[in-house]
C-alpha cells in the first residue's frame, strides 16, 4: 500500500489552489487515494486553518497575518488562485466558471458589472441565466 508523504499532500493542496482539475491532481494516486479522500483532506485543512485564524485572533496577531490565513483558507475551500477569489463570490460561480471568466478577461467584479449578458452568455459553461445573475450581483457589489 502506498503512503502519501506530508510534502506530497502539500503539493496536492497547492495544485488544487492553483485551479488544476482534481482528475489531474489525483492521476496516478488512485485507487489508494481517491476523490473522496482528497475532498476530506481539503475539509480538514480548511478546519485547521479556521482554528489557526481563531487562535491568531486570541493571541492578538497582526491583522495582516490573520487576513493572509483567511485568504489561504478561502483558496483551499474554493480551489482557485488568489486572483480568482473575487469571482467565486458570485453565486453559481465556482472554480471552473471562475477560470473561464478569468481566461476571457473578466478578472473581477468590476469587469463583470461592465459586461453585457450577451458577452458572458457566449462563454463556455455560463449561459444567459448565470450571466444575468453574475452581472446583477457584480453591479450590486460595485455600485455600477
Amino acid at each position: 500500500e502506498k503512503e502519501i508523504s506530508v510534502f506530497s499532500l502539500l503539493v496536492l493542496i497547492l495544485l488544487w489552489m492553483e485551479g488544476v482539475p482534481i482528475k489531474e491532481i489525483l492521476d496516478g494516486l488512485s485507487p489508494n487515494f481517491g476523490t473522496g479522500d482528497f475532498l476530506e483532506m481539503l475539509r480538514s485543512v480548511s478546519r485547521l486553518l479556521y482554528c489557526t485564524i481563531e487562535i491568531s485572533k486570541k493571541l492578538n496577531l497582526d491583522k495582516k497575518t490573520i487576513r493572509e490565513f483567511s485568504i489561504l483558507r478561502e483558496q483551499v475551500e474554493k480551489g482557485v488562485p488568489r486572483e480568482m477569489l473575487e469571482l467565486t463570490k458570485i453565486p453559481l460561480i465556482g472554480r471552473v466558471r471562475a477560470q473561464i471568466l478569468y481566461k476571457h478577461g473578466f478578472k473581477n467584479l468590476k469587469n463583470i458589472a461592465n459586461a453585457t449578458v450577451r458577452q458572458l452568455s457566449r462563454l463556455p459553461n455560463i449561459g444567459e441565466k448565470i450571466a444575468k445573475e453574475a452581472i446583477k450581483f457584480a453591479r450590486e457589489k460595485t455600485r455600477v
